[in-house]
């Protein structure tokens, strides 16, 4: 990250935005987040027998879809907000 992330950081008049500069980021860490989540869940199901193993790694496997699917939707929706934020203020200068 560079120094206009910095002086981005700390603008207190609040007219630069971070979200976009760091939302990629948070992409990338939501998805080790549920990916270690997911496994968590098919080790889990594992340790009881190989049947509730494959059952649970099914699940996981769901659940990352579900989920990663989900915050990716979301994170689309933050960055359309923060890019109809510029374009209105393009427009009032």
């Amino acid at each position: 990250m560079d120094s206009s992330f910095f002086n981005s950081l700390f603008d207190m008049s609040f007219s630069k935005f971070i979200t976009p500069k760091i939302i990629k980021y948070i992409y990338i860490i939501s998805v080790v987040i549920i990916g270690l989540l997911c496994l968590f869940i098919a080790f889990s199901g594992f340790s009881k027998g190989v049947g509730s193993g494959f059952g649970a790694l099914i699940l996981a496997s769901i659940t990352f879809i579900v989920w990663i699917t989900l915050t990716r939707l979301w994170l689309e929706f933050v960055m359309a907000v923060f890019q109809i934020a510029e374009n209105t203020a393009a427009l009032k200068k």
